[in-house]
């Protein structure tokens, strides 16, 4: 590097530190000590959270829609129940009494009166899907209870 060259090195270095020394200097800052710690008061601790307010608050709310309507009861269907099954011959039958009606005889593949199919008819009940389950309606019962083996 030629002597040129260092002076103006130095020249610019020069510049740089006395435009940083003048220009971007920060302010001074006059600050009363006193004055602040007089004024300072600690923060307000957050109130406790209320669970069971904010729950019927949410509760009450229009979002989930009207409560009332999901409280009630579905419209029941017809009374009904099983009162035989004939497994003997070529076809199966169910004989189903619905509360004021004749006795209807059904097969497989029909629909009970309160909508469900018949799966299939066995000597003990016949076997039907219930919440995604197959369930056996025995005769003269009203509980469901587990079809057991597959239809076939």
């Amino acid at each position: 590097m030629t002597r040129r060259h260092w002076l103006i090195a130095v020249v610019v270095l020069g510049l740089e530190v006395l435009f940083v020394l003048l220009v971007r200097t920060p302010p001074a800052m006059n600050v009363n000590r006193s004055d602040a710690a007089d004024e300072w008061h600690a923060p307000r601790s957050p109130e406790a959270f209320d669970a069971s307010a904010a729950l019927s608050l949410l509760a009450e709310s229009p979002v989930w829609g009207d409560q009332t309507a999901a409280v009630e009861e579905p419209p029941a269907g017809p009374a009904w129940r099983l009162i035989g099954v004939s497994t003997g011959g070529e076809h199966k039958t169910a004989l189903v009494s619905v509360e004021g009606e004749a006795v209807q005889t059904l097969s497989i593949g029909q629909e009970l009166p309160e909508g469900s199919e018949i799966l299939d008819i066995r000597e003990d009940g016949i076997c039907i899907e219930i919440d995604g389950k197959l369930m056996r309606l025995p005769v003269n019962d009203t509980e469901p209870q587990a079809c057991g083996d597959p239809i076939q």
